[in-house]
């Protein structure tokens, strides 16, 4: 009996010390993501609060350390219509977050500019002041990145998707 006794304690102590270890490494690895997010914030960077996660389904190299930009289609919408259904994206992966300003025709003037967007997240949809007539438009998204870090600028991009108005 002693020896069965000496065996379901050697089990309990065994599974309280997994136990443990589990629940060290666990705040310790929220205290490094907290810390992560600290030293972003606190370099001004405010992260879109209206990004959300995103998956395409398409795994991407991440052991590269280059930026990886979307591309964009044709969109249809209706004449009047305040809502553009994109995917402002920055792919998961990316070294770098973005930030998406994006302007109509010929326009200097964003009618849209998000926060900072982590990779693997998505702002789904652009919400305009007012109506597009009928005809084609042209949606010029610039794309500014800065490093995860928040601390420097890295390269950014310009895509550019037609609009068609239909009446």
């Amino acid at each position: 009996m002693k020896v069965l006794t000496k065996k379901r304690i050697s089990i309990v102590v065994v599974a309280a010390a997994v136990v443990i270890c589990g629940v060290l490494a666990a705040v310790l690895g929220l205290g490094q993501n907290t810390a992560a997010n600290e030293d972003v914030s606190n370099t001004g960077v405010v992260l879109d609060k209206n990004a959300e996660d995103f998956s395409t389904g398409i795994t991407a190299e991440t052991t590269s350390q280059a930026i990886k930009f979307p591309g964009y289609n044709d969109i249809e919408i209706d004449s009047g219509a305040t809502y553009i259904p994109i995917v402002l994206l920055n792919p998961e992966g990316n070294p770098c977050l973005f930030k998406f300003e994006v302007a109509l025709d010929d326009s200097t003037q964003p009618v849209f500019t998000s926060d900072w967007v982590e990779p693997g997240k998505a702002i789904t949809g652009v919400e305009l002041g007012e109506g597009l007539t009928s005809g084609e438009h042209k949606l010029n998204i610039n794309i500014s990145t800065l490093s995860l870090d928040g601390q420097e600028p890295m390269n950014g991009g310009r895509k550019s998707a037609d609009i068609y108005i239909e009446l």
